[in-house]
């Protein structure tokens, strides 16, 4: 049994294209730890998935309905993309101790690459 790192954007066609996967694997005895916003959490933890979020101001998607991009320029996905550390800490917090065999992620997903790096192991895009 593997034990895997998911990280998809907050999107529901990156989310559902990665539950698809992500539940085929749970099947197979893989133990998942699956990143999204928290509008997504109720989705993973039904395919047996434990469930992690990023935190707010990194979640473009987590929002507040009457706010636009401009009342918070620097938040959200323009945050993770200008402050790319603060996404990798975030990440690198939540998952410290744990020992992951290998990182699915979507392709759009921003530094997948180097959190596989830091946390030394391969790393897989789905797409």
């Amino acid at each position: 049994m593997s034990n895997v790192l998911f990280l998809s954007i907050p999107d529901k066609h990156e989310v559902d294209s990665a539950l698809d996967l992500a539940s085929t694997l749970v099947d197979r005895g893989e133990k998942i730890t699956f990143f999204s916003s928290n509008g997504f959490k109720k989705a993973i933890e039904k395919i047996g998935a434990s469930f992690k979020y990023y935190r707010t101001d990194l979640d473009i998607f987590e929002q507040d309905a009457n706010e636009s991009l401009n009342d918070k320029p620097d938040s959200g996905l323009i945050s993770a993309l200008l402050h790319p550390m603060k996404l990798i800490d975030d990440i690198m917090e939540k998952v410290s101790g744990v020992n992951f065999d290998y990182i699915v992620f979507s392709a759009a997903f921003p530094f997948a690459h180097l959190i596989a790096q830091k946390l030394n192991i391969p790393s897989i895009s789905k797409g």
